[in-house]
C-alpha cells in the first residue's frame, strides 16, 4: 500500500509541475544608442548642480556594447567605492501570456535583467513604480565643442629685394 502511495504522489508531482502556466518572453534586442553616454546618479537629498559628480555612481555605456560602473555596483543599488566593467544586452521583453513589454537591460555580470525607463535625458533601473527597487540617472550632456581659437594674423607687407 506504501508503494502504491508514493507511485501516486511521484505521479501527482510530475503532473502538478507539468501543467503548471508558465509565462514564456520573446525578446527583441534595441539599438543601444540611447543608452550611449555617462549616466550619474540621481539623489534626492543632494543639490545635483553643486555636487561632486566624481563622488557619485556612474554609468558609463559604450557603443561596443560594454558598460562601467564607478562608485557600485551592476547587481545591487548599494553604494561601493568600487569600479567595474561588463557587457550588456538592451532588449524589448514581450510576455506571450499578458501581453505587456518592457525595455530591458541585462549586465553580463549580474544573473538576470532589470528594467529600465528612458525619458529624454532621465533613466530609471529597476521597477519605477518602487522607489526602494530603483535607481534614477541623469545622463551627462556630451562634451562641449571648444571654441574655435582664432587664426594669429600674418604680416602682410614684405619686403622686396
Amino acid at each position: 500500500m506504501k508503494k502504491i502511495f508514493n507511485i501516486i504522489a511521484v505521479f501527482g508531482s510530475i503532473l502538478a509541475t507539468a501543467s503548471c502556466n508558465k509565462d514564456e518572453f520573446n525578446r527583441s534586442e534595441i539599438d543601444k544608442s540611447e543608452l550611449v553616454g555617462n549616466w550619474v546618479k540621481i539623489v534626492d537629498s543632494i543639490d545635483m548642480d553643486s555636487v561632486d559628480i566624481s563622488t557619485l555612481k556612474q554609468l558609463q555605456f559604450q557603443d561596443g556594447g560594454t558598460v562601467k560602473v564607478i562608485n557600485g555596483n551592476f547587481c545591487n543599488f548599494k553604494a561601493e567605492s568600487k569600479t567595474a566593467e561588463s557587457t550588456y544586452e538592451y532588449y524589448n521583453e514581450t510576455s506571450t501570456e499578458n501581453s505587456g513589454s518592457y525595455k530591458m537591460i541585462k549586465f553580463a555580470a549580474c544573473g538576470g535583467g532589470m528594467q529600465v525607463s528612458i525619458q529624454d535625458s532621465s533613466m530609471t533601473l529597476g521597477f519605477t513604480s518602487d522607489p526602494a527597487g530603483s535607481e534614477k540617472y541623469r545622463k551627462l550632456p556630451t562634451d562641449i565643442d571648444e571654441p574655435e581659437i582664432p587664426e594669429i594674423p600674418t604680416d602682410s607687407t614684405e619686403t622686396e629685394q
